[in-house]
């Protein structure tokens, strides 16, 4: 488990300026990844998949690299996040940078 969490945060960190709902969105699959169980296999695909998407997120087009985020769910085996964000279920301190 903590090889896929390297993976993610490698794939995560941010190479440039990225935007806010790139990086927003990236972060997010990092934090539903953190307690998936993945094979090697998946692990490598995704791991290229990330990279496709930060590659769109670092020239704005945010369009293809939501395209290839989602991709990189599917893989994993996890739903979307939902479109709308529930305030009323997240705990205010969770919401504050570290």
């Amino acid at each position: 488990m903590k090889a896929a969490s390297l993976l993610v945060l490698g794939a995560l960190l941010p190479a440039g300026p990225v935007r806010a709902d790139c990086q927003q969105q990236l972060q997010l699959l990092g934090t539903d990844l953190k307690d998936v169980v993945l094979t090697e296999t998946q692990k490598q695909d995704i791991g290229g998949i990330l990279d496709d998407a930060r590659r769109y997120c670092w020239i704005h087009q945010e369009r293809p690299a939501m395209v290839f985020i989602a991709k990189a769910r599917r893989v994993a085996g996890i739903r979307p996040p939902p479109d709308e964000f529930d305030w009323e279920t997240v705990p205010l301190e969770s919401l504050e940078q570290r």
